[in-house]
């Protein structure tokens, strides 16, 4: 009976025990061993002055990350740290009262979690992490940095320094390591937010971490297609979007919660400028325009820049600022000579968000025409223009064989939209 009491106890705690480790391996943990430096900025509440007080700090900035992460090796990862402690502190002498926060967050979102504590004399100070799970390391601290205002002594002996930067090192003593979770939640944005419906379009899509910072090797996806972000977060789908209404594109990756952004599709409608364009190009003539008034055709190309409000065909407004464009018109053979013409014909101005068509009545006098351009969805413009040849040339060549080509600039102002 005693044996067989003994075999039972053996048997309840061997199945304790077994219980015990199944739970254990069932906890993910994400762990770091190796050596970081990291340089950021620590930022202090209330202001660090000379007279010792009690001062919240908080730190983040960039850094690098060599040795193991979860088993696998890494070299010079990049990485963002992120702290939070208490302290008794001035700018001469600053101690933590407790144990803080701190993490280390690499770009492919694992995220490592530690306390932290510090003791800093003047400039320098040492400082030491437990893992969150398990763990520790040690590392050292420097307000002597490239990046230190030449004035911060001065700061601490005024109102106080709200900051200042801080060069950090990190060396393991055993593998941080913490409970593996969902660091935070992706952050999307994607250009152009708003489409025509059916149109063949280019989005570009760009992934960040919340907080800031590209996350790479995210998985974007939009209207059944997929993609992958790079090193700057970035990712591009080309698709129409078939249909009108919102349509959703959502991104994910191991350790972050999904993200998303909306983009609407929309039916067409004209594009509508609000601004001023300059150009400068040619004008041909066919046949060559003589001092004799005749049947000629004519056709104007140029190029240059435009600024003001554009809403584009998918109702989305862009402030323009030197935004590349071109101009386009021409007209059917009417009677004109070098010195006098009227014609009527179309043309456009084509930027990067679509082509806005509109039809030109012109009066010219000499080599100074003036257009009036009435949009096909209404408003309209004028242009004004001007010769840019010399003008002895010109009038040698309209006394002889013609004008066949000649150079112009051109100023088309809105009256005050133009839609097309």
């Amino acid at each position: 009976m005693r044996t067989m009491a003994w075999i039972a106890g053996a048997a309840a705690v061997a199945a304790a025990c077994a219980g015990i480790g199944t739970a254990g391996a069932s906890t993910k943990l994400d762990s770091f061993s190796g050596s970081c430096s990291f340089r950021g900025t620590s930022a202090f509440s209330p202001p660090a002055t000379n007279q010792q007080q009690r001062l919240d700090v908080h730190y983040r900035g960039p850094g690098t990350c060599t040795g193991s992460l979860d088993g696998r090796p890494i070299s010079d990862a990049p990485v963002h740290f992120f702290s939070h402690l208490h302290s008794d502190g001035s700018c001469m002498r600053a101690k933590t009262v407790a144990p803080g926060s701190a993490r280390i967050e690499f770009a492919d979102g694992t995220t490592v979690r530690a306390s932290e504590e510090f003791d800093f004399v003047g400039t320098e100070g040492t400082l030491t992490w437990k893992g969150r799970r398990s763990g520790s390391a040690s590392g050292h601290g420097s307000f002597v940095t490239d990046r230190t205002p030449p004035d911060i002594a001065a700061q601490c002996a005024g109102k106080g320094a709200k900051s200042a930067p801080l060069d950090i090192s990190l060396t393991t003593d055993e593998p941080l390591a913490s409970k593996r979770r969902a660091s935070r939640r992706l952050q999307v944005a994607v250009d152009p937010r708003a489409v025509v419906v059916g149109r063949r379009t280019k989005f570009v899509i760009r992934v960040s971490r919340s907080g800031g910072g590209a996350v790479r090797g995210a998985t974007v996806k939009l209207a059944g297609r997929r993609a992958q972000t790079g090193p700057r977060g970035r990712a591009s789908i080309v698709a129409a979007l078939p249909r009108r209404g919102t349509w959703h594109a959502t991104a994910t990756k191991p350790g972050f919660h999904a993200g998303g952004a909306d983009i609407a599709a929309r039916s067409p409608r004209p594009l509508t400028l609000d601004g001023d364009c300059d150009f400068a190009g040619t004008v041909a003539f066919d046949p060559p325009l003589t001092n004799t008034a005749r049947p000629t055709a004519q056709r104007v190309r140029g190029r240059g820049t435009c600024s003001g409000t554009l809403v584009d065909e998918a109702g989305v407004e862009h402030h323009l600022d030197g935004a590349a464009a071109r101009y386009v018109a021409g007209a059917p053979a009417q009677p004109q000579s070098c010195s006098e013409g009227t014609s009527t014909g179309s043309g456009a101005l084509v930027l990067r968000w679509g082509r806005l068509d509109f039809t030109t009545s012109e009066k010219r006098a000499g080599a100074a025409p003036l257009l009036t351009a009435s949009g096909k969805g209404g408003g309209s413009a004028l242009v004004n223009g001007r010769a840019t040849d010399d003008p002895t040339s010109l009038l040698s060549k309209c006394a002889a064989d013609g004008i066949a080509v000649a150079h112009l600039s051109g100023q088309l102002s809105t009256t005050p939209t133009i839609s097309g």
